[in-house]
């Protein structure tokens, strides 16, 4: 098995263009009885699964299998430990990979990883090939939930994960190994955390990395001043971030171009990382590093929404900001929301988006129940709610209600969840309750099943709430017209995967509304040839009994509701007589 998921010793400098973007994207030479084959990485990925289930019966066995395997590739001489020979990397890198591949298994094993971790501490990687180091990188991150119980050997380690964060051919590896690791390991890091930190300022200082590394980084720098103090911590953001926002800044003054702008969003995204991961724990009462930090940027974030209101990478990158910022100081961030709100519905008034209606979730979720936060939290969703009504408007008009499926998926899943969690502010804040269930209805009209599941979830939250909250006005003046939709979708217009979506609103105004439901249900399918002409008026009536007996089991109302779509449309035969009633 080793041998066979072994790289080939080969200079590949002779390749076509070809060969080397095969072999670079996971491709590799195998041998056997001197026939060459071109293998994928899903041939690696299958051994490296089948070491798994070896250790599953081996156990330990393999472990000392595998520590003298590794001795054997290093050459090395058990009575002093020194390399006797050269070393042939391939033999190395193929035992690094099979003990990353079982590394799942081993979180209590405490004999032969910490000869494992010492010796990758003393193999000689400038002398053999790149995949060795990037091999080792991986073991490494592989066992960061191992080294929550033994941080004795981190000390081992970082030591090469430090030293090639800013090395281009492998920061990939060393920058996934140090997330793993600090987030893994968060509590260990105190010895180490000088020396991350400034390993990691030199890489992103580097110019070598990636994207997604200067991401990891950057949430590895947030882990790592976590744990430090407040004073430190500081310091450590002065001199880590001065950069960053320098750059940023000359980027937001400056004219929009698609580089400009690109640059914007690497900005925002690598910060988001940070925000993700930096939060000081202390049971004293300090003022959060990262309080400081986004007060003291709110007036960039400004001027960016301003800027890039229509750009939705950079609202992406923008509304991560403030979510996490949110999400990360809780309520040590009161203070930012009534310069964050302004700059949420100043984008949202201009361009209606789905990343802003997140932000305005957890905003109001989780202060929703502040008493000295009611009038903001309610001046919020009032301009949501309007802004939101008049872009339905807008669209439903020209039957473009489609292009803004996104939008009105995070509408209908901000309401759901306030009906659930905080419904106050939707029954005593003034909000037009009827014009939102309206709008519900009309949005059922739409394909996307996404969508029209936040829009189910709303109705039923609102329904299985309403006579509680003093809204059952609303259900039995428009109840009617939202058993129309329905009744419409099933038989003509919705995706069959939806059935189950309306049997949920279906089987909430069952139980709510049961003497109206059916009412509704008698009058409407009393018309002939509605909702289809393939449906008898006894399927029907058989319909309305399976439906109104049905007021628990959301299963079987499923069913009836898929068996009455099916005769609708012509897929189940229409000389049935009668519906399937006796589910038992």
């Amino acid at each position: 098995m080793l041998r066979k998921s072994m790289y080939p010793a080969i200079d590949n400098s002779s390749w076509s263009l070809d060969d080397k973007e095969v072999f670079r994207y996971g491709f590799y030479i195998i041998s056997v009885k001197n026939i060459t084959f071109w293998c994928s990485r899903c041939y690696r990925l299958d051994i490296a699964d089948t070491f798994m289930y070896c250790y599953v019966i081996l156990n330990i066995e393999m472990l000392d299998l595998l520590n003298t395997k590794l001795n054997e590739a290093l050459k090395k001489d058990c009575t002093n430990g020194i390399s006797s020979h050269a070393i042939q990397w391939t033999e190395v890198e193929t035992v690094l990979h099979a003990f990353g591949a079982i590394a799942e298994g081993l979180e209590y094993e405490n004999v032969y990883l910490p000869k494992l971790m010492q010796t990758i501490k003393d193999i000689p990687f400038n002398e053999l090939n790149s995949k060795v180091m990037t091999t080792a990188l991986h073991t490494v991150g592989a066992y960061s939930e191992w080294f929550l119980d033994h941080p004795e050997n981190l000390g081992h380690v970082f030591p090469l994960i430090l030293s090639t964060l800013a090395n281009a051919e492998v920061s990939t590896s060393s920058t996934m190994s140090l997330k793993n690791i600090c987030h893994d390991c968060q509590k260990h890091l105190v010895p180490y955390a000088d020396h991350i930190l400034m390993s990691a300022q030199v890489a992103l200082l580097s110019g070598n990395l990636e994207f997604a590394e200067c991401r990891r980084i950057m949430y590895s720098i947030g882990k790592v001043l976590s744990v430090l103090p407040v004073d430190r911590t500081m310091e450590y953001l002065n001199i880590i971030l001065a950069p960053s926002f320098e750059e940023l800044h000359k980027l937001a003054n400056a004219e929009p171009t698609p580089s400009i702008t690109s640059s914007v969003v690497t900005r925002l995204s690598v910060l988001v990382s940070l925000f993700i991961s930096l939060h000081v724990e202390t049971e004293e009462k300090v003022e959060q590093p990262l309080l400081v930090v986004m007060q003291n940027t709110m007036p960039l974030y400004r001027i960016i929404a301003e800027k890039y209101c229509r750009n939705p990478d950079v609202m992406e990158d923008l509304s991560a900001i403030f979510k996490y910022g949110v999400t990360t100081l809780k309520d040590d961030c009161k203070p930012l929301l009534n310069d964050m709100l302004q700059i949420i519905v100043t984008i949202y008034r201009e361009v209606p988006q789905a990343n802003i209606l997140v932000v305005a979730k957890t905003i109001l979720i989780l202060f929703g129940r502040e008493d000295e936060l009611t009038s903001m939290n309610q001046q919020l969703l009032h301009e949501i709610v309007n802004v939101t009504l008049q872009m339905c408007a807008q669209y439903s008009t020209t039957n473009q209600l489609s292009e803004k499926a996104d939008v009105l998926e995070g509408f209908f899943s901000l309401l759901a969840n306030l009906v659930k969690k905080v419904p106050h502010l939707i029954n005593r804040g003034g909000i037009d309750t009827s014009a939102l269930f309206q709008c519900a209805i009309l949005a059922l009209v739409l394909p996307e099943i996404q969508t029209l599941k936040a829009v189910a979830s709303f109705l039923v939250h609102f329904i299985s709430q309403s006579r509680e909250s003093s809204q059952a006005d609303v259900v039995q003046t428009f109840g009617e017209s939202l058993v129309l939709r329905i009744l419409m979708n099933l038989g003509t217009t919705a995706p069959r995967s939806s059935v189950d979506i309306f049997g949920d609103v279906i089987l909430a105004l069952n139980k709510k509304y049961c003497d109206n439901l059916s009412r509704w249900l008698n009058s409407l399918l009393a018309q002939e040839g509605f909702p289809s002409s393939r449906i008898s008026n006894q399927q029907k009536e058989n319909f309305i009994k399976s439906v109104l007996r049905e007021k628990a089991n959301k299963r079987k109302l499923c069913d009836i509701v898929l068996e009455f779509t099916l005769i609708c449309r012509g897929i189940l035969k229409q000389n049935m007589d009668t519906l399937t009633c006796d589910y038992s």
